[in-house]
């Protein structure tokens, strides 16, 4: 056979995961057997090895080949075969690393994060969970984090972390049940409050003729210091007082501010109930114009039951790609105020506050 026809043999198993490993691992092995040097087939065989849990004989071939050849991802599952068999430090010192290379670094922070919780360093298991959830939050992650935050005697961040993770994985509370990982806030009100108690995570908004203090489609008189400037540009979307999401946001007024989607993000200041648009003057032109669009402004109030055709969702952004959380002039994350899912746009926008700076951000993503 020819280095093409050994090729096409492993072409059929490109994509291993656990399910297919068992007969991937028999693919390469073959191809080992007719070309014992062949770099791909060295290098899936253990990776296919610690995909079936078999970590010593993973590692042992890992080994071998790192003796000769250099691979980032050989590095990575090498350091998870090690943690397996509990060669901590050994893991460790390979997953390290792969912090410096951007095709591995969340998967590396992430195995550290594990990896720090064997070893019981529990805050540095929280300071690599943190960042994995600063870049590409999951249910999972966010309670990953919590369980290292009340090992590390951190219950803010704890709490904080259990309520995403309730909010955006069904799973939680029955995993909160018994994990011992929990033992040091168990028997506090926050923990109960979480356990027993409904987190609001959504106000979902239905029409109505009475005045209120939420208005889809308002005018850019009403919502924009330029308006004129930004006349087909720009369409105000939705209005809404702060005090529907916090009493301290009371008298507030937030919008959202829909756009082309030639840009992911603006910048705005609230003055008086309106926005002042910070852009530099570049940007502006990458702003194309609407189509005609007749919108009429209409009322809104929160549904008491049905689901409306607009929805306001709270407390943590369910990201369409990864975290855009935007950053204050002083490199700190902007508050989260409410993320817009409507039947009338396309795509998701995501607004945050930094109240120091006085300064709006909104973000917008699409799948």
């Amino acid at each position: 056979m020819g280095k093409k026809d050994l090729d096409e043999m492993m072409d059929q198993v490109q994509f291993v995961n656990e399910s297919n490993a068992e007969e991937a691992l028999e693919v390469y092995e073959k191809v080992i057997i007719k070309d014992p040097q062949n770099k791909r087939a060295l290098e899936w065989r253990a990776i296919c090895l610690h995909l079936l849990n078999s970590h010593e004989e993973a590692a042992f071939f890992f080994e071998q080949f790192l003796e000769k050849n250099s691979s980032s991802r050989a590095q990575f599952y090498y350091g998870n075969s090690l943690r397996a068999l509990g060669a901590l430090k050994k893991a460790e010192a390979l997953l390290l690393p792969l912090l410096d290379d951007n095709n591995y670094m969340i998967k590396a922070e992430e195995s550290l994060a594990f990896l720090y919780s064997d070893m019981k360093e529990y805050s540095k298991a929280l300071h690599y969970a943190q960042k994995v959830c600063s870049q590409w939050p999951s249910g999972p992650d966010y309670y990953n984090m919590a369980c290292y935050a009340s090992m590390a005697g951190e219950n803010a961040i704890a709490f904080e972390a259990l309520k995403n993770s309730i909010i955006t994985w069904e799973n939680t509370r029955t995993s909160m049940c018994g994990d011992p990982d929990f033992a040091p806030i168990r028997d506090t009100e926050e923990f109960q409050y979480l356990m027993e108690n409904e987190i609001k995570d959504r106000i979902e908004l239905v029409e109505t003729e009475e005045k209120q203090d939420i208005k889809l489609f308002p005018s850019l008189k009403e919502s924009l210091m330029e308006e004129n400037q930004y006349e087909k540009k720009l369409l105000p979307m939705l209005s809404f007082d702060g005090g529907i999401i916090r009493p301290e946001w009371k008298g507030r007024v937030f919008q959202f501010i829909y756009h082309s989607v030639s840009i992911s993000r603006l910048d705005f200041k609230p003055i008086d109930g309106k926005y002042r648009l910070l852009l530099k003057e570049e940007t502006t032109e990458e702003i194309e114009d609407f189509d005609e669009i007749a919108c009429e402004p209409v009322f809104m109030k929160p549904a008491e039951s049905s689901r409306g055709t607009t929805t306001l969702l709270l407390e943590v952004p369910r990201w369409c790609q990864s975290n855009e959380t935007p950053f204050d002039p002083e490199g700190k994350p902007m508050t989260f105020v409410a993320q817009l899912e409507s039947d009338d746009i396309f795509g998701s926008l995501y607004l945050f506050y930094s109240e120091k700076h006085n300064l709006v951000s909104q973000v917008f993503q699409c799948t």
